[in-house]
């Protein structure tokens, strides 16, 4: 224990005095900062002259036995699955949360919280915010689902409305019709009323003829 806190302090020196390790021409904006390994014929930082970025070597690697932990002395694991937990010890790993869904990332942090793991980019407060979104996300969904079921209700109300109202109108004018066809039929059906007789025109002197 005593040697790998040694090495720890010696990791944390040579951390310090590292440089940062930038591709060639990283000052331009259309170029990523990460490290690319210069290629060019004529390229000043692959000549590792004096005043350019400096040229990544073994040289500036941190001791072999503490290489890749934490300030804590804590080998970072990336989780992405609950069942990846149990493979896992709180005295020499710290969990890395992996990209997933709200959900997962609740259940991951509640079970690191429960064996003692130390989270490296999470925390019991990022899980309480997280399961706080997701309930609400939730409750938002619900009311809008609640919402669009009672609009479709109103709908479909409204439509049985107009359908039983021009049910009505057409069997009112249906009625109408069969009324204004039975009329017409009684009309056409009825006898002639007798002709009244002509009438005979008298004489101005008042004979009569034979």
């Amino acid at each position: 224990m005593a040697d790998k806190k040694k090495l720890l302090e010696i990791k944390a020196t040579l951390k310090r005095r590292q440089p940062k390790f930038v591709r060639q021409e990283a000052y331009k904006d259309r170029l990523e900062k990460k490290w690319r390994t210069p290629r060019g014929l004529h390229s000043k930082q692959k000549a590792n002259i004096k005043g350019h970025p400096a040229l990544l070597a073994k040289g500036y690697q941190t001791p072999r036995a503490v290489r890749g932990m934490t300030k804590q002395g804590l080998m970072p694991v990336r989780v992405v699955r609950v069942d990846e937990l149990a493979a896992l010890d709180p005295s020499r790993h710290c969990v890395v949360l992996g990209k997933v869904g709200a959900r997962r990332a609740i259940e991951i942090i509640e079970a690191a919280g429960e064996k003692r793991l130390t989270l490296q980019n999470a925390s019991p407060q990022k899980a309480s915010a997280l399961k706080d979104r997701f309930t609400a996300r939730k409750t938002k969904g619900e009311q809008r689902q609640k919402a669009r079921e009672e609009k479709h209700k109103k709908l479909e109300e409204r439509l049985d409305a107009e359908e039983k109202k021009g049910k009505a109108e057409g069997k009112d004018a249906h009625e109408g019709h069969n009324h204004e066809h039975e009329h017409k039929a009684e009309k056409k059906h009825a006898p002639k009323p007798a002709a009244a007789p002509a009438k005979t025109r008298q004489p101005e002197d008042g004979t009569t003829s034979n």
